[in-house]
């Protein structure tokens, strides 16, 4: 074989060696997309909320709604709950003030009538008192020279019942009754005080 001859065959065999490398680098690439491409297909992105997600989503926020109603209206009871009691309170510290005052440091004689009424003789001598429970609430009645007047010894929205006054001795006296709230639940609270007569005595109309 001539030089020449064998130039040409190495050249035609270069040619084909890099011709036959391309295709194979072509077919490598063609096989590569193709089994990403089926895996892609075969494992999709999942995107978005699936249909089961979406329902424990609806489900956790009734549960956690009916949880925050639930402890709102324990809330908004307990502080009813307060306010009544608060209410029964100042309405029979009021009352027990007023009691100690009139019967306590006003009264020189104080006659307990057989249906509970108490008929007060007071430093004044031109004035009388008369405590008295009826209709659910505490009234004092005063009369003067001029005439009579009568002022409730209550609060409104509380209700006064069991109104009882007993004598303990000469210058002391036990006085008992019953709160109720008339406004919501209709709680109730019993007193029970001793007040003294300091300026005077205590008389049983029954004794």
């Amino acid at each position: 074989m001539t030089s020449r001859a064998a130039g040409s065959c190495a050249r035609w065999w270069k040619q084909g060696h890099e011709q036959s490398c391309s295709y194979a680098h072509w077919l490598r690439l063609v096989l590569k997309q193709n089994v990403f491409a089926h895996f892609r297909k075969a494992a999709p992105e999942q995107k978005g909320f699936l249909l089961m997600e979406y329902v424990f989503s609806l489900a956790a926020g009734a549960v956690l709604a009916a949880l925050v109603c639930t402890g709102l209206g324990r809330t908004a009871l307990s502080w009813q709950r307060l306010q009544e009691q608060l209410a029964l309170q100042q309405a029979g510290g009021y009352m027990q003030s007023l009691l100690e005052r009139h019967l306590g440091y006003n009264a020189t004689a104080i006659h307990i009538k057989s249906t509970g009424e108490l008929e007060l003789d007071t430093i004044m001598g031109n004035k009388k008192l008369l405590l008295y429970c009826r209709n659910g609430g505490l009234y004092l009645q005063t009369t003067t020279g001029n005439g009579k007047g009568t002022n409730p010894l209550f609060i409104a929205g509380v209700e006064v019942s069991q109104w009882q006054a007993a004598k303990l001795n000469d210058n002391s006296l036990r006085i008992s009754f019953t709160l109720a709230n008339t406004q919501g639940s209709g709680r109730q609270r019993h007193w029970e005080q001793i007040y003294r007569c300091y300026n005077g005595e205590v008389f049983d109309e029954e004794g």
